[in-house]
């Protein structure tokens, strides 16, 4: 697929959105409530899994287990262990991802705070992750029906979670997702596929134990890479999409692989 022209490409198209700011889009009228997306609370939380971080040399291992795999489950599969754990997305965000979100001249992926969701098997329809995720949301604010729930979404985690995403930052990142968005111009499966093709790749893998591997985990495979090289708080904070400050200074604190490297540090200028 031939990308084109930089100027031609639409950067982030719901960054800024608000229920009253979009009136004219079929897509979102059903989005035109008095409570704001990010006031709502569901049941959605994931416990911490910095202890399932891979090392690089495990992460390698992942990723050669990808290419293992038969098409088109291998490009997929690559794509989502980096977004994962290079990029620090969630499985959600990655599983609604749509070429949309790059700005491709910035190298940049920008997550807005909505953009509707029409993943699932009817027309038009949002997908079973969405609706799960409206049905927590109604069960835990009082006055909200899952009706209005749905239409906030897609929607990430937390408000938070609307964030710039920088990939040019490593050369294979880059190449990974450019290469998924000349044959897809969006994800094009479910939420529970993530899950799935990581797996694949994991019980591929040679000389890695695939019941540790799961997305969050490549998740915070990412938070100690970014860490590990030197990231700070607040930038990484930004990056991965963290509420809280707390969040990131628990992967800046005593990693095994920042130990390393400023051990090799120290004993290579001698």
């Amino acid at each position: 697929m031939q990308r084109p022209p930089p100027s031609s490409r639409r950067t982030s198209p719901a960054r800024n959105w608000r229920p009253d700011r979009h009136r004219e889009s079929p897509r979102t009228t059903g989005s035109q409530h008095g409570f704001w997306r990010d006031q709502l609370v569901d049941d959605g939380s994931v416990a911490n899994s910095k202890e399932d971080a891979l090392s690089d040399r495990q992460f390698q291992l992942l990723l050669e287990g990808a290419r293992r795999l038969d098409a088109p489950y291998a490009n997929q599969a690559r794509f989502i262990i980096f977004a994962t754990g290079r990029l620090g997305m969630r499985a959600g965000e990655v599983a609604h991802m749509s070429e949309q979100w790059i700005d491709w001249r910035e190298r940049t992926i920008h997550i807005p705070p909505f953009d509707p969701c029409t993943k699932g098997r009817g027309d038009g329809q949002p997908c079973g992750y969405c609706t799960k995720r409206a049905e927590s949301i109604a069960d835990h604010n009082q006055n909200v029906t899952v009706e209005q729930a749905l239409s906030t979404r897609w929607a990430p985690k937390t408000a938070a979670g609307a964030r710039a995403i920088p990939f040019d930052f490593e050369t294979r990142v880059e190449m990974a997702v450019e290469r998924f968005f000349q044959t897809h111009a969006e994800y094009p499966h479910s939420r529970v596929s993530i899950n799935r093709r990581v797996n694949r790749a994991a019980e591929a893998a040679e000389g890695l134990d695939s019941t540790r591997v799961y997305p969050h985990g490549l998740r915070a495979t990412a938070s100690t890479f970014h860490a590990a090289r030197g990231l700070t708080g607040l930038p990484l904070q930004a990056f991965i999409g963290w509420e809280k400050l707390a969040t990131a200074e628990t992967y800046l604190n005593g990693t095994t692989e920042a130990t390393r490297r400023a051990l090799r540090s120290v004993h290579s200028s001698r």
